[in-house]
This record gives structure tokens, C-alpha cells and sequence, in this order.
């Protein structure tokens, strides 16, 4: 086979293939995040459509070197790299181990949208029925709404079973108390296709018919913040930035205060 047994060659040929494949997904998400506009890489469930052949290339790449006695590294040319193939994989692995702990323990990751931050301090502000609103273009408003709907919910039962003891007595509680977490909630979810300004309007006429008192608070909401909404007035409080999700506080009352 002459300089590499057929092994390798297969080996060789597999991880050429898988590095034509991850070049030609590399050059999609590059044509349409800065071709069409179209940012691919805020969302991290589309990585997994290249994940696959990274993660075969990277086995391939540890097989050829895992029954060899002797690696070491081209660009750190230092004794401190010497080590067998199947340390070195060993020890790759054990890094990459690690590195997953820190994501499923939220150490490594970030998270780009944390509706239980926001939840605890919509829980912390208002003692108020609570009406949340933001502007529905697609299903990803949606998805945020039911981040925060859900992170609402999960506070409410984790409450409600740490004063009960036991499932009747629970049953009976979220009968007779069920604000014992959160004021009502309601959801306004205003379309697309409708301008800044009628963006407000729509949401004035909503509220007006509404129940007074309760907090306004805006979500992602398209037009600029601090606008003006008749009998509700702007909290001036300071308020901690949260990943996904740029708010703003109302209290709302038929005089205004």
C-alpha cells in the first residue's frame, strides 16, 4: 500500500470526505447569515446539522493517533506535549467530558433567553394582576411567551407543594389560593403588519378594557420603550439586563397614578 496501509487510507479518505462536508455547511451558514440577512448562529439547534461529521472527523482524527507511542504537537514543540497516543486521547476525552458538565450545570453555556430571571422579578415588582405584551412577528415571540408562562408555572407548583404536605390539603389550597404566587396573568400578543405607532394604539385599546389596577409589563416589544400609554406610568426603578428579553414596567390605574 505503500506509505499508508489501507486502514489508513480508508481513515484518510473519510476524514477528507467529512471535511468537504463541514467546508460546504461552514459556506451555507456563512451565505445565509451574511448574504440574506438570515443570522443562523443565534440559534444553536441549526449547529446540529454539521455536528454530526465534526464529531466523526474528530474520532477519525484520534484513531490514527490512538495506538501510536509517540505524539507530539507541531505548533507546541515542547517536551510538556510528549505523551502516547492513547494518553492523549484519553486526556481529550476527560477535556471533553468536563467541558459537557459545565454546560448541563449552566456553568459553560449561556443562555441566550432566561424568562426565570424575568419571572423572578415580575414575581419581586408587582402585586398586581399582571398583563405582559410584546409584538408577534413569528413563532419565536411565542416560544418567549411560553418560556415565561412555564417559569411562572413551575414557581407556582414549587410554592404550592412546600406549604402542603399533603395532596389533599395541596388540592384545597389551589382551590381556595391561587394567587398565592402571582397575581392573574394575562398575554397580549399584538400581529405584525402593523406600524409603531398603531403598535401602541392597538395596545391602548386593549388595556382600556381591562380591569384597573394592574402592571403593564412590555416584552420585546417593538416600539421604543418609555412610550406613553393612557392612565399607566413608566416604574423609574432600576431594572438587571436579562438574556432574550428586554422588558419595561407600567402601573396602570384609572387615575393615572
Amino acid at each position: 500500500m505503500g506509505k499508508f496501509s489501507r486502514t489508513e487510507l480508508v481513515s484518510l479518505w473519510g476524514a477528507r470526505s467529512l471535511s468537504v462536508i463541514f467546508g460546504v455547511v461552514s459556506i451555507l451558514f456563512f451565505g445565509f447569515t451574511y448574504i440574506f440577512g438570515i443570522d443562523l448562529t443565534r440559534g444553536a439547534r441549526y449547529s446540529f446539522v454539521y455536528f454530526p461529521a465534526v464529531i466523526i472527523l474528530v474520532a477519525a482524527i484520534l484513531a490514527q493517533n490512538f495506538n501510536r507511542q509517540f505524539v507530539q504537537s507541531k505548533f507546541l514543540n515542547v517536551s510538556i506535549c510528549k505523551t502516547t497516543g492513547k494518553k492523549a486521547v484519553i486526556l481529550i476525552w476527560l477535556m471533553a467530558f468536563l467541558s459537557g458538565l459545565t454546560v448541563v450545570s449552566n456553568l459553560g453555556y449561556q443562555k441566550y433567553y432566561r424568562p426565570d430571571l424575568l419571572v423572578s422579578i415580575i414575581e419581586k415588582k408587582s402585586d398586581k394582576p399582571i398583563v405582559i405584551a410584546t409584538t408577534h412577528y413569528t413563532h419565536v415571540e411565542t416560544g418567549e411567551f411560553m418560556g415565561i408562562a412555564w417559569s411562572m408555572r413551575k414557581v407556582f407548583q414549587k410554592k404550592l407543594q412546600h406549604q402542603c404536605r399533603k395532596e389533599s390539603i395541596c388540592q384545597e389550597n389551589f382551590r381556595v389560593d391561587r394567587s398565592m404566587s402571582f397575581a392573574p396573568v394575562k398575554f397580549i400578543l399584538l400581529h405584525q403588519g402593523v406600524d409603531s405607532k398603531n403598535q401602541v394604539n392597538s395596545l391602548q385599546k386593549i388595556i382600556n378594557r381591562l380591569e384597573y389596577p394592574f402592571d403593564l409589563w412590555l416584552v420585546n416589544f417593538a416600539s421604543d420603550f418609555n412610550i406613553a400609554v393612557e392612565n399607566c406610568q413608566v416604574d423609574k426603578g432600576a431594572f438587571p439586563l436579562i438574556d432574550g428579553y428586554k422588558y419595561q414596567l407600567y402601573h396602570c390605574n384609572l387615575s393615572g397614578g
